[in-house]
């Protein structure tokens, strides 16, 4: 089974480019615009999720909070994405286990996507 990545982002070029490269990876991509995909995820969870900082119903970091304190999903990695220079600091504040600064380098992006789920 392939592991799969999560990715709840708006802007949809830059969706399709993080897909692209990851199912280029070899994992399975789930791409959602809000959180509330996440309530479709009751016994089996991604094994990484990516989510964009300023979503329009729900900041990244709240979904990320809510993500980090229930003990279910607490060992789920999460990056949050933004082009916000103080992006480092939310992810910090929120439990985050870490961020991607918007623009990204496409081609180290696989191996921060590599880093994270072989550490899971």
């Amino acid at each position: 089974m392939q592991d799969t990545v999560l990715i709840i982002e708006t802007d949809t070029t830059i969706l399709e480019a993080m897909q692209m490269i990851i199912e280029a990876g070899g994992y399975y991509v789930i791409n959602a615009s809000n959180g509330e995909i996440l309530l479709q995820f009751e016994k089996e969870f991604p094994r990484l999720l990516i989510i964009e900082e300023f979503l329009p119903f729900e900041s990244g970091s709240e979904i990320c909070r809510r993500i980090k304190s229930n003990p279910n999903t607490a060992h789920v990695p999460v990056l949050l994405l933004s082009g916000y220079e103080k992006i480092g600091e939310i992810a910090r504040a929120c439990g985050a286990d870490g961020f991607i600064e918007k623009p990204f380098d496409l081609i180290n992006f696989i191996d921060i996507v590599d880093q994270y789920l072989q550490a899971s």
